[in-house]
């Protein structure tokens, strides 16, 4: 897993991205705040599940 300096440095080059005027400030302090390990591992189980039910991992 990458670390945070990286994903959000990602984030931020991304079209549509905090740095783009899209996000407020506070949008893009939530991002940061939520882009945690914590987090991070709750979305990679979540769509593995999905995907095993899917049937496209096993």
């Amino acid at each position: 897993m990458e670390n945070l300096t990286d994903f959000l440095a990602q984030v931020n080059a991304l079209p549509g991205g905090p740095k783009s005027g899209r996000f407020t400030s506070a949008q893009a302090g939530l991002l940061a705040k939520h882009s945690t390990d914590v987090v991070q591992l709750y979305w990679q189980y979540l769509l593995t599940s999905a995907a095993m039910a899917q049937g496209w991992a096993t």
